[in-house]
């Protein structure tokens, strides 16, 4: 693992490790790249896979990354410098972006077969099973863990987990969504897009609140894991360029869709709010939702 501290300590980079937008498990610096809007202590970086994230201009990757890219260092001196600190080989010069993934977020408890509860559950909503266990990667837990007859959601992003939320399939939870702690996640739930790695570049989007609206609306569908949303998050977006975007929010939500709808008028050609007769868009059947993605022509 990185010694985030001691190599922020050696090259004299000041940084936060408490206070009001320091989460457990996180350390915060200014951000070092020119283009951020607001360069202050906004940008995080995970004390145990080491990996950044800028919370205003979207801004991610690897440590090597920030320090090379962000701070202008010498590509030998920050290869010397992550190798004096740490003590696993992550380090990858072949290319920028690759490294090894050595740690996996996921409960340890979670298993690829769904557990007939499990499975009857996503029936009973409207879903088939394999097809989304194939299409989401999803994951269950069983009788045992902090996340027992929970279905697990990973949030992917670029190939990696950087977070997961899991439903109760019983519906007696009192919690009914329990997400990844922030010490433990890569990315924390609010600088994450559902789904975001399977939109294409300069497509029309359509953004819908949870993980069960995007299974329904299918491709090209992403989820801001809630009505409210974050600058970080509309990062992400602008970075796929959509062509238009659709907010499909629920009907109860219209003052948060007509916020982000707002946010996203200078990154998509046009931005509409579309609105249904059911509560949220999981509601509706395949073929009501097949029918909306017709007159979007998404």
């Amino acid at each position: 693992m990185v010694d985030v501290i001691s190599i922020l300590d050696n090259l004299e980079i000041e940084y936060h490790l408490s206070g009001k937008n320091v989460s457990k498990g996180w350390v915060e610096i200014h951000c070092p790249f020119p283009y951020c809007s607001d360069p202050g202590h906004h940008c995080g970086i995970n004390l145990q896979s080491a990996k950044f994230h800028c919370w205003v201009c979207g801004e991610k990757g690897t440590f090597q990354k920030l320090l090379s890219k962000g701070f202008d260092l010498p590509y030998r001196e920050v290869k010397e410098i992550i190798s004096e600190f740490s003590d696993d080989e992550i380090f990858v010069p072949q290319k920028e972006e690759t490294e090894i993934i050595i740690r996996d977020i996921l409960p340890k408890e979670s298993t690829k077969d769904l557990p007939r509860i499990h499975e009857q559950y996503l029936l009973k909503r409207g879903f088939d099973p394999e097809v989304i266990k194939r299409k989401y990667h999803i994951r269950a837990c069983y009788r045992t863990g902090d996340y027992a007859y929970r279905l697990i959601i990973p949030v992917i992003e670029e190939g990696i987990v950087v977070n997961f939320t899991a439903r109760d399939v019983t519906n007696k939870q009192e919690v009914r969504y329990q997400s990844c702690p922030n010490e433990i996640a890569l990315s924390p739930m609010k600088s994450c897009i559902y789904n975001i790695d399977t939109i294409s570049q300069e497509k029309d989007i359509i953004i819908c609140e949870g993980p069960f609206d995007v299974w329904r609306m299918g491709d090209n569908a992403i989820a801001t894991m809630g009505t409210e949303f974050t600058s970080a998050q509309i990062a992400l977006i602008a970075r796929k360029q959509p062509r238009n975007a659709f907010v499909l929010f629920d009907r109860t939500a219209i003052g948060s869709a007509k916020k982000i709808a707002y946010s996203l008028n200078s990154i998509c050609s046009t931005v509409e709010i579309i609105s249904i007769d059911k509560k949220d868009p999981a509601e509706l059947t395949e073929k009501e939702a097949e029918e909306i993605r017709k007159q979007l022509n998404v």
